[in-house]
C-alpha cells in the first residue's frame, strides 16, 4: 500500500522517483535502445494521476525543459516554496549529451545555514550527495550552479582517467570515441530525419564537424586536432562523399580515413572506415563499415590513400544499388593497392 500522507508522497516524488526516471532515461541513451518515452519526465498529468502521488498539491508544482547550446538538456522541476526541509524548491535533472553526463540536482530547504535557506544536493543510483554549497532560492542561480558542477564533475574524471591510463592509452579511447561512437551517432540522426522527410533540405552542418566547437569537449580533450582534415565531395551520381582524414592512426583498430556515403536517390547511407590492421597479407588497412553500435568488416585490404579507398567506398556502394553485381573479395582486395 502507497502512503496517502501528502509529505511522504512529495518525498518520494522528489528523492526517489525522479531521480529513478531519470536514471532509466541516462541507460535508455547510453545504450541507444530507444526504449524510454521522454514524455514521462515531463507528463505532470500522467504523474498526478498515479495512486502514490494523489495527495500531492499539483497545482503549485511546475515542470519545463529547456534545450540549451552546446546540446544541454534541462528538466526543471519547479516545487513551489518548501514548508520544511529536506523538501526542494527546484530540482533539475541536467544532460550533457555531448559528454553523456546525466545527474539530478535538487535545492533542498535547510535549517542549517550561514546566509541562505537552501543546500545544492544530488540524488544517483539511490545515493544523496549533499555538496555544502548554499543558494538563494533563485532558479537562475541554481542553474549556475549546476553547470559549473558538472564541469567540475567532467574535469576531475578527466584526469583521473589520465592519471589511471596514461595519456597514451586516454588518446586512444577518445580517438575511438570520436571514430565510431560520435560521428555514426550524427549519421544516424541524419538518416533519420531524412527518411522520415525525404524531400526536406536538410542542414548539414553537424557533418561538417566544426572543430572549433568540439575541440574543447572534455572527451576530446587527447585528440590531435591539428592533423584532423574535413572534405565534402559531390559526385557526379549527386551521391555526396564526407571525407574524414583523421591522420596515420597509432594503433589498432583506429582509422586513417573514414567516408560518410550519402545516396538520397537510392536511400544509401553507409559510414565506411579504412581501419589499422594487426593482421594483414598485402595492406595494413581493413576496409569496415560502423551503423550505430553494429561493427562490420568487409573483409578487403587496403592500402592507406584516399583515392585507392574512395574506389573501394564505391564498388561497396554500387553491390548494395546491384546485388546481382557483387564482387570478388580476392580480387578487390589484390587489386586496390595499385
Amino acid at each position: 500500500m502507497f502512503s496517502d500522507n501528502p509529505k511522504e508522497q512529495l518525498y518520494f516524488l522528489q528523492f526517489k522517483f525522479l531521480p529513478k526516471l531519470c536514471e532509466l532515461y541516462e541507460n535508455d541513451k547510453i545504450n541507444n535502445t530507444s526504449a524510454f518515452d521522454e514524455s514521462k519526465l515531463t507528463n505532470k498529468d500522467l504523474m498526478s494521476s498515479q495512486p502514490l502521488f494523489n495527495a500531492i498539491d499539483w497545482g503549485q508544482i511546475k515542470i519545463e525543459k529547456k534545450e540549451l547550446p552546446d546540446k544541454i538538456i534541462e528538466f526543471i522541476y519547479d516545487f513551489g516554496e518548501p514548508s520544511e526541509e529536506p523538501f526542494c524548491r527546484f530540482s533539475i535533472f541536467y544532460i550533457d549529451q555531448e559528454n553523456e553526463a546525466y545527474e539530478y540536482f535538487t535545492l533542498e530547504k535547510s535549517k542549517e545555514y550561514k546566509k541562505y535557506p537552501y543546500i545544492v544536493c544530488n540524488v544517483k543510483n539511490g545515493k544523496h550527495n549533499n555538496y555544502g554549497i548554499e543558494c538563494q532560492p533563485d532558479l537562475g542561480t541554481f542553474e549556475g550552479i549546476v553547470k559549473e558542477l558538472v564541469k567540475k564533475q567532467m574535469k576531475v574524471l578527466d584526469e583521473i582517467l589520465k592519471l589511471y591510463l596514461g595519456n597514451n592509452s586516454m588518446e586512444h579511447h577518445e580517438y575511438y570515441e570520436f571514430e565510431f561512437k560520435f560521428l555514426p551517432k550524427l549519421f544516424d540522426i541524419y538518416e533519420k530525419q531524412k527518411r522520415e522527410n525525404p524531400d526536406k533540405e536538410l542542414n548539414e552542418d553537424n557533418l561538417l564537424v566544426n572543430v572549433e566547437n568540439i575541440k574543447n569537449l572534455a572527451k576530446f580533450q587527447c585528440i590531435d586536432w591539428n592533423k584532423f582534415k574535413f572534405e565534402k565531395k559531390i559526385l557526379p551520381n549527386n551521391a555526396k562523399e564526407f571525407i574524414y582524414d583523421f591522420g596515420e592512426p597509432k594503433n589498432h583498430p583506429l582509422c586513417r580515413f573514414g567516408i560518410y556515403y550519402v545516396d538520397h536517390l537510392n536511400g544509401i547511407f553507409e559510414y565506411i572506415t579504412l581501419e589499422k590492421a594487426t593482421m594483414y597479407t598485402h595492406f595494413p588497412y581493413y576496409v569496415c563499415g560502423q551503423k550505430g553500435p553494429q561493427h562490420k568488416n568487409y573483409g578487403l585490404e587496403c592500402s592507406g590513400d584516399l583515392e585507392t579507398f574512395e574506389k573501394v567506398v564505391q564498388q561497396i556502394v554500387e553491390k548494395q544499388i546491384k546485388p546481382s553485381t557483387g564482387f570478388n573479395s580476392e580480387t578487390l582486395t589484390l587489386n586496390v593497392g595499385k
